[in-house]
């Protein structure tokens, strides 16, 4: 598989004059008047949102491919400015929170995305040391979640927060997901491209205006502004719509002709998601040196490990001077084992549709197909020539599809074979000499899987039905699979970084898929789903008959590596900024 990234696309807001200056040695920052504020204990911020400040990306770079998506997706329903103070971002607590009232855009499918929105915001003289820095946090679409009150207290969940911005950071949020209302706060932002070992560096969240304070309207207005960059808490997935024949075949009955056969995408959906979000995306600085291993690469040529080797960091600059994104974060459950549910509903979305989730996030220990957000694919499987549509499979030998009446003959024959000849005829035709077979069997499918509920014996002009005892010693013997309709269901586990920038080499792997040393450094974050990346899946083939049923899949407790030599969806993956991510994938 290969997977191309797609991009989170950070949004600048362009905090201009944020009234927030140097203290004085007193208590507050107003100084008695003579600080940043003035004597009635009040300065004026003006706030800037551009959407987005940096235009879609024309050239190539793993990390930074940027697209704009869908105009609804900028959508502002409402802002939140939260003030922090304190020794540095972590301790820093909160101060005040303000309402940008009046601050309201909805962009329709036709409207210019780049748009400019602009707010002066008076604000209350801020309590603080004067070796404290002033910080400034912004949530855009806080869907109830948050609440300002009139005494800009802010309100997390219907109490009263009091905390630092660490606390604030780690807010649980699992707002419904629509996308035009999709939650943003601060982006993770770093010094140094992901160019060259950056490891010294470390990166912000908040956005420190210690010295952006004013005493009026018109001097926040004519001074530079501070800059804060926001993200979607979402990420985003899409599944190309596909239609193909295989390569591959399959025979159509014991000893028949090998077909190849065609696909077409019915639908799909998303497993493993998790259902809430951290409020601001947590990240690690142990990870400014990482590096993948180069020689995992099959092939010679790797322009974009070249370019982008430290990969949790972009290449391209937000805006000048402003810094790079930031690729990687810790969720709720890094380093622990989720429980999902979610594997078993029929995929519905159409192929081209786009759905949205939460980031799903884990180390390498964790990379493994039941905590892996993965993609399940509904495709109509036909072999050239078959005409019945519904085909059966026995055993889990997907090389071979029975017709209705063919997998009974099959079943009669093996009944036969695993019970006896002698037996058969001692127990059913003692008086008999002539040749007993199966005249017919009767099943029923629950869930994919062929249970027998009576077979019928005969030597050509007496029937006999097989006991039920009989057909209890012989069912556990076989596997049929019925796949009603012709329809088959496959895996894409979602990659992020992926084979570009985390090579993977089976064939140097032996026992593990993930070998020490340095398992971490080559092959962290090479699957997982992160807020404001954009998942472009894309079926370029299928290469074998996947699973009968979604269920059969067994995405919530499947333990297995997410990379294995079992896998039957041939798929490419872009994920865009929105970072792009795109991933081809052929089914198998």
């Amino acid at each position: 598989m290969t997977y191309k990234m797609k991009k989170t696309l950070l949004f600048s807001v362009a905090l201009a004059g944020l009234m927030l200056g140097s203290c004085s040695s007193s208590d507050d920052l107003n100084g008695g008047g003579t600080g940043k504020f003035g004597a009635d204990g009040q300065g004026f911020v003006n706030v800037t949102l551009n959407l987005p400040t940096q235009p879609q990306s024309t050239s190539r770079a793993i990390n930074d491919e940027f697209d704009h998506g869908d105009a609804t997706e900028y959508n502002v329903k409402d802002a939140t400015l939260i003030l922090f103070a304190g020794a540095d971002e972590a301790t820093a607590k909160i101060k005040a929170a303000y309402n940008l009232s009046g601050w309201k855009k909805d962009l329709t499918p036709s409207a210019q995305i780049s748009t400019t929105l602009s707010k002066v915001q008076k604000i209350n003289v801020i309590s603080a040391s004067s070796t404290d820095k002033i910080y400034a946090f912004v949530v855009l679409n806080h869907n109830n979640a948050l609440k300002v009150t009139s005494t800009n207290t802010l309100q997390v969940k219907g109490a009263d927060f009091n905390g630092t911005f660490a606390d604030l950071s780690k807010e649980d949020i699992n707002t419904s997901l629509t996308k035009d209302n999709l939650m943003m706060s601060n982006a993770v932002i770093i010094s140094k491209p992901g160019s060259a070992d950056f490891s010294t560096e470390k990166a912000t969240t908040l956005t420190d205006v210690t010295d952006k304070i004013y005493k009026t309207e018109s001097e926040a207005t004519s001074h530079p502004a501070a800059n804060i960059y926001v993200e979607r808490l979402a990420a985003k997935v899409t599944l190309k719509n596909a239609t193909g024949t295989s390569t591959n075949t399959v025979s159509v009955g014991s000893g028949g002709t090998a077909k190849t056969f065609a696909y077409s995408l019915d639908g799909w959906r998303l497993a493993n998601v998790n259902t809430s979000s951290y409020l601001t995306r947590q990240y690690d600085n142990t990870w400014n040196g990482y590096k993948s291993d180069a020689s995992d690469f099959t092939t010679a040529s790797h322009v974009d490990y070249d370019n982008n080797s430290y990969r949790f960091a972009g290449i391209s600059t937000i805006a000048t001077g402003m810094g790079y994104r930031t690729y990687w974060g810790k969720d709720a459950n890094y380093a622990v084992a989720p429980s999902f549910t979610d594997g078993n509903d029929e995929p519905t979305l159409a192929g081209g549709a786009s759905t949205y989730c939460y980031e799903n996030t884990f180390n390498v220990a964790h990379q493994n197909v039941k905590e892996t957000t993965c993609a399940i694919v509904k495709m109509k499987v036909t072999p050239d020539g078959y005409t019945e549509g519904t085909f059966f499979t026995i055993d889990d030998n997907k090389g071979v599809v029975y017709s209705k009446t063919d997998v009974k003959k099959e079943i009669g024959k093996r009944f036969l074979a695993e019970m006896g000849t002698a037996y058969v005829e001692t127990h059913y035709y003692p008086t008999v000499t002539a040749t007993i077979t199966v005249k017919d069997v009767e099943f029923a499918d629950a869930a994919g899987v062929v249970t027998i509920t009576k077979m019928t014996l005969t030597d050509g002009a007496t029937d006999k039905d097989v006991t039920a005892d009989d057909l209890t010693k012989f069912k556990p013997s076989i596997k049929v699979n019925e796949f009603k309709d012709g329809y088959a269901y496959y895996t894409i586990l979602i990659k992020h970084f992926g084979d570009e920038l985390t090579p993977w080499n089976p064939s140097t792997k032996t026992t593990l898929s993930y070998p020490d040393p340095n398992s971490e450094q080559n092959w962290l974050g090479r699957y997982g789903v992160l807020r404001n990346n954009w998942y472009q899946l894309e079926v370029t083939g299928v290469a074998a008959i996947g699973a009968s049923t979604p269920g059969e899949l067994d995405v919530n407790h499947d333990d297995t590596p997410d990379d294995n030599l079992k896998r039957y969806i041939s798929c490419k993956i872009n994920a865009l900024s929105w970072a792009v991510r795109k991933q081809s994938t052929i089914l198998q």
